[in-house]
């Protein structure tokens, strides 16, 4: 599993609801938190991603849920550092 992986945790809102945070971001923070994940009716997990454009994806997995993440976290950082050249 990806490294980065261990930097994302999955706080429980309730039985079927998430939300995934990035623990390198200090809590308190609004861009500690990456999206908010469901599990739907057939066991599909939805997420809402807030980072790296407002979007919305479905996984097979939790595990592909976080591997998603870490990639989220990846790009808005390398675009956050991009220099813009008109």
């Amino acid at each position: 599993m990806n490294d980065g992986v261990h930097q994302l945790v999955l706080e429980s809102l309730d039985a079927s609801t998430w939300r995934l945070s990035d623990r390198a971001v200090p809590r308190g923070n609004a861009d500690a938190i990456l999206g908010c994940v469901e599990r739907m009716g057939d066991g599909v997990y939805e997420v809402i991603w807030l980072v790296g454009g407002l979007s919305k994806q479905q996984f097979s997995s939790l595990e592909s849920v976080l591997l998603a993440g870490v990639a989220r976290i990846h790009g808005a950082a390398a675009e956050a550092t991009m220099v813009h050249r008109i």
